[in-house]
């Protein structure tokens, strides 16, 4: 049995969202294709590349997020 977690597309900024890696088998990210809110470009693509970068790991599951 896996247990998953999935955030919101702002809970990167919450420390809550490193600590679920030692929490749960897996995380589910949503990646916005655009910043929302007071989100900068520079936020969305480190968070892109650490949600593929979990994926490498199985640790993760990145989710493309359509806005």
């Amino acid at each position: 049995m896996e247990t998953w977690a999935t955030f919101s597309i702002i809970d990167h900024r919450r420390p809550i969202y490193r600590q679920a890696l030692a929490l749960f088998d897996r995380i589910v990210v949503p990646l916005p294709t655009r910043p929302i809110d007071d989100q900068t470009q520079e936020e969305v693509d480190q968070l892109k590349a650490e949600a593929y970068n979990l994926e490498g790991v199985k640790a993760g599951q990145p989710y493309e997020w359509q806005i």
